[in-house]
């Protein structure tokens, strides 16, 4: 998050204080920066890449293949994945947790649950394949955090079953009408199958494994008849994060179970519907099997042929006796296919699909090379922070495809970045990056090497910020779990003083015009309109001393701050952002006159919705904020925000940078990659 083009000495442009008279009725000239494909790595040849498109969930291969992403929506081809288009008309982008279809109707099952709010709008079908959408009978209101994970529809019947985390659903009218026949808390149901031969007897997988033998109108919970649970009495159901099954293609009655417990990976078969298990296999050699990567299936065809997915992919041909790892990060080798598995499809022995958070990937030799058939146009990457480069390129830093530098059009991962890439800030001749959490120095001539740069205790949230010091080109600050400055040669915690308790520091503005002048906050409500503190906090004298301010702003008790900024040319005027979902009257932004001594909810526009950032634009009265459904403008002649429609998806935009020198707004979707937009000079006055 860098202010260095915001707040630039040059300003040849500012915002226009009269711009509610001349905003456009059409949409805003948005324009796609990418990435169109896959973008190459700087990566030796053998070397480990988590270059990537992005995270696919689920997919549905027919004769057009479909994909969903977990935040990007829903994409298909019709040419074998060359290319790719976008199927979903969403108003507001969800993710597509899951596909399925079912006699020439498929069904996609909605969410977002890569925030700090997790909720989903149902089930939708589609009878054109894919070109329109109408609501089945399970719609639910963003307030009822219901993503859906798994829809799983009958081969024999009408019967279709779907599951949220905590309820399983069941439909006997092919999806007109719903009833929920199952509800508890920590279920973390994620997958359905249908038993084959039994088509009565279905399995829903989470941190439990339930059975219904009567078409889903009633369940069982059977968790305790695994392996791990016998002769271990006292060993707790919930000692499971999740147990992914499959059903044997051509063996009736007989189902599998994987999962962990304390790094062993177990798999459990049972040959009589689920009334009994045994361990077919176990090892501390696969990693991790948990709530986020959890996968198995059967090739038809062959019974012995056992896939397995956890972060990495894994293949039987002998019945489970042995299992050998057939996907490597290994760069333009024969294997290499995307870490993080979270969706199979199996074809026969020899031909299946892996899904990942790097795209989509076959192999038609049982897993002896991999082709990626991610193709063009499949634009799901999931941007957490960005940065403007002097020299005109920008930083990218992506939900678990690393780091990458956009010249124009052209992307290149910074290979040695590898995992989660984060927020960046040009420091000198270093580029300062997040990786996987924490800070790393990196060389800008051929971002070849890097050393760690973390600050102590600084604590390692991927999604941390990166600010400039507005007066000294020395100095910058890392807001983590709590507020660190760096002066050319070490790091100094300037909120030493403030106990966050644990939660993260979600907060922080440093005033333009006055640096003395500092905001802190962090994130979570007090739950708690008695006792309103240790939450927002403002020194100004640079961090020597902090008042506690959260009583000023009762909200707090029910809200967390997401961002803060200052008019840079007037510090006591102040905005936050905040976070969790309104029910009723939308409370996302406050703004001060008098320097955070008294609030005015200033949120008329904006939806209910998670915001992310929030920034004032220098001399003028113009604020930009991110939300999950898009960026949102507002000045002083304006009664309400609005949003900067477009080509772009109403989607999560977590960072944005606006370069007003050439007025030109970057902003960094949670799920669509990067976007531009070139403000019409009709907008802007010198």
């Amino acid at each position: 998050m860098s202010y260095k083009h915001l707040i630039s000495s040059i300003f040849a442009f500012i915002f226009c204080s009269t711009l509610v008279a001349q905003i456009p009725k059409k949409h805003y000239k948005w324009r796609h920066l990418g990435p169109a494909s896959i973008p190459i790595s700087n990566a030796d040849s053998l070397d480990w890449s988590s270059t990537g498109i992005g995270w696919i969930e689920d997919l549905c291969i027919g004769k057009t293949w479909f994909v969903g992403s977990i935040t990007g929506g829903l994409y298909k081809s019709t040419n074998l994945g060359k290319s790719w288009k976008k199927a979903d008309k969403d108003t507001m982008q969800m993710g597509t947790l899951c596909i399925e279809e079912s006699r020439g109707t498929l069904f996609r099952g909605t969410g977002l649950t890569h925030y700090d709010e997790k909720f989903g709008l149902g089930i939708l079908k589609s009878t054109n394949n894919g070109k329109t959408w109408k609501p089945t009978g399970l719609i639910f209101k963003g307030t009822d955090a219901k993503p859906i994970w798994a829809i799983k529809a009958s081969e024999q019947d009408s019967t279709i079953i779907a599951c949220s985390p905590n309820s399983i659903f069941t439909s006997i009218d092919f999806g007109s009408s719903w009833k929920e026949t199952h509800s508890e808390t920590k279920g973390d149901f994620r997958s359905i199958v249908y038993s084959n031969g039994t088509e009565n007897t279905i399995f829903v997988g989470g941190a439990h494994l339930l059975v219904s033998s009567n078409g889903g109108v009633n369940w069982r919970d059977i968790t305790n008849k695994l392996s791990l649970f016998r002769g271990k009495e006292k060993l707790k159901r919930n000692s499971i994060q999740r147990i992914a099954i499959c059903a044997d293609p051509n063996k009736k009655g007989r189902v599998l179970a994987l999962y962990s417990f304390n790094n062993e990976v177990i798999l459990d078969e049972s040959r009589d519907n689920g009334e009994s298990w045994t361990k077919l296999y176990s090892t501390y050699k696969i990693r991790r099997i948990d709530i986020n990567h959890a996968e198995i299936g059967i090739a038809p065809g062959n019974s012995k042929c056992i896939v397995i997915g956890g972060i990495r992919t894994f293949i039987s041909t002998d019945n489970a006796k042995s299992f050998n790892q057939v996907t490597f990060p290994f760069y333009q080798s024969n294997k290499f296919a995307h870490d993080d598995i979270r969706g199979l499809h199996l074809k026969s022995t020899n031909e299946f699909f892996i899904a990942t958070d790097g795209g989509l990937f076959t192999t038609k030799d049982t897993g002896n090379t991999w082709v990626n058939v991610s193709g063009k146009g499949l634009n799901v990457m999931q941007i957490y922070g960005l940065e403007l480069l002097n020299n005109g390129s920008v930083v990218v830093g992506c939900q678990d495809l690393g780091t990458f530098i956009v010249r124009n059009k052209e992307w290149l991962n910074v290979a040695h970045l590898y995992g989660d890439g984060g927020d960046d800030l040009e420091y000198k001749d270093r580029l300062i990056t997040m990786m996987s959490g924490t800070l790393r120095s990196t060389d800008m001539d051929s971002f070849k090497t890097s050393k760690y740069f973390h600050p102590a205790r600084g604590g390692n949230p991927f999604t941390a910020k990166l600010y400039d010091h507005p007066k000294s080109t020395d100095s910058f600050f890392y807001v983590g779990t709590t507020l660190w400055q760096y002066s050319g040669s070490s790091w100094v915690d300037l909120a030493n003083s403030l106990d966050g308790k644990n939660y993260k520091a979600t907060g922080f503005d440093v005033n333009y015009s006055n640096p003395n002048q500092l905001l802190f906050a962090f994130d979570q409500p007090t739950w708690n309109g008695g006792n309103l503190s240790g939450k927002f906090f403002r020194s100004l004298d640079y961090g020597q001393n902090w008042q506690d301010i959260t009583s000023k702003l009762p909200i707090l008790a029910w809200k967390g701050i997401t961002s803060i900024c200052s008019n840079p040319n007037n510090p006591n005027e102040i905005y936050v952002s905040l976070g969790i979902m309104d029910r009723d009257v939308v409370h996302k932004v406050y703004k001060s006159k008098d320097g955070g001594e008294s609030w005015l909810n200033f949120s008329d526009g904006l939806p209910p919705f998670e915001t992310f950032k929030i920034m004032h634009i220098q001399n003028s009265t113009g604020v930009l904020v991110s939300t999950l459904k898009g960026l949102y403008y507002r000045n002083g002649n304006m009664d309400k925000w609005q949003l900067l429609k477009g080509r772009i998806p109403n989607i999560a935009i977590r960072d944005f940078e606006f370069y007003l020198e050439k007025r030109v707004l970057y902003a960094g979707t949670y799920g669509n990659g990067l976007w531009k937009l070139k403000l019409p000079k009709k907008m802007l006055k010198f």
